[in-house]
């Protein structure tokens, strides 16, 4: 995954990088004249869903499979799972 902040590009602009970096998926926020614009580009075997944007912010929730005890656990960033990950319980 790659955020950039500040891109004062449009999407256009953005569409070449996206080839260029090998990251397939991509969402942007155009700049408004030379100021702002916000890109989060990631990788296909990424598993992200994108929750809300703004010229200020893009949201996101990147899932992530973890193999555990031969078992798929999902680690969202949840505290509690990321400890019973680390302790393998």
């Amino acid at each position: 995954m790659l955020f950039l902040s500040e891109i004062k590009h449009n999407s256009k602009w953005m569409e070449w990088w996206r080839w260029k970096l090998d990251m397939p998926n991509l969402v942007v926020k155009d700049s408004v004249g030379a100021s702002g614009g916000l890109a989060l580009f990631w990788k296909k075997d990424v598993n992200l869903t994108v929750k809300s944007l703004s010229k200020y912010h893009i949201d996101a929730v990147v899932r992530e499979r973890m193999a555990l005890n031969g078992d798929l656990q999902e680690c969202m960033g949840n505290p509690k799972v990321r400890r019973r990950i680390e302790l393998g319980s």
